[in-house]
Parts: structure tokens; C-alpha cells; sequence
């Protein structure tokens, strides 16, 4: 399997660029671009994990400008979505998500995962916070 990051970042543009994303599963659209489905998983399975990124040798070198955790390195991100000419922040949108949790008379210290799937067709974010649906944010 390729690990290289340009494969998986042409790889994203392919899926998120194809008529019926949004639409369908990115995983059937990936196989249909020419894709495997083990390297679609690997990379859907990055956004959250960001193994493909600490795993690539040629990108990340041990040196004093972040943290060693375990033999991986500790990496700072920001994470930007743009669609239809707009673009918006992600740690925006996951602060909007607590806030809103708070607004219903929860605590941040309750929040164990937040699960956020953004839906750039609709101006919409839904969110899972704890494995329970927290609703949907307009963004």
C-alpha cells in the first residue's frame, strides 16, 4: 500500500471533488476512481488516528521543534474546510459543538468523544458527543 501523504492528499481531492460526494460512500467512490478500498479506509481512518502522517519517514524527523510521544511525533494542526467559495475553521465549528453542549446543561468535563461530520453541501456539521446525537451546527 502507498503511504506517501501527496497519494492520500490527491486521493482526498478525487473523492471530495467527484459528483456524487456527499452523496454516496467515500469508500465506493474511492474504488470507483481507481483506488483500493484498503487505502480509502487508511485514509479515512487517518482523520482520526493521523497514522499515515507519523508513519511517513520522509516528512516527519525527530527533532526539538515538537514532542516525542512513544516513537511518534506530536504535531500541531489546523484544519480548514473550504467548499462553494467558503471556508471555515474545524476547531471553530468543534468549539461551537461544546458551547452548545454547555447551552443544554452539560459540562466541557462530561465531553469524553466528540464525533463531527461535516456536510459542506448542506452548511452543516452534526455532531455525536458521548455516543449520543448532539445535533447539528450551521456553519
Amino acid at each position: 500500500m502507498k503511504s506517501d501523504i501527496s497519494f492520500y492528499n490527491e486521493m482526498m481531492k478525487t473523492i471530495c471533488t467527484h459528483k456524487d460526494s456527499g452523496k454516496r460512500n467515500p469508500v465506493d467512490i474511492g474504488v470507483e476512481c481507481g483506488y483500493s478500498e484498503e487505502e480509502v479506509m487508511k485514509l479515512l481512518q487517518s482523520f482520526s488516528q493521523n497514522d499515515f502522517v507519523a508513519e511517513n519517514k520522509n516528512v516527519l524527523t525527530n527533532n526539538e521543534s515538537a514532542p516525542i510521544v512513544g516513537n511518534r511525533k506530536s504535531i500541531k494542526s489546523t484544519v480548514f474546510m473550504q467548499f462553494a467559495g467558503r471556508e471555515c475553521n474545524v476547531d471553530h465549528i468543534m468549539d461551537q459543538v461544546e458551547s452548545d453542549w454547555c447551552k443544554k446543561g452539560n459540562s466541557r468535563t462530561d465531553i469524553n468523544t466528540i464525533e463531527l461530520y461535516l456536510k459542506p453541501e448542506e452548511s452543516a456539521a452534526y455532531c455525536i458527543i458521548n455516543e449520543i446525537d448532539a445535533g447539528k451546527i450551521i456553519i
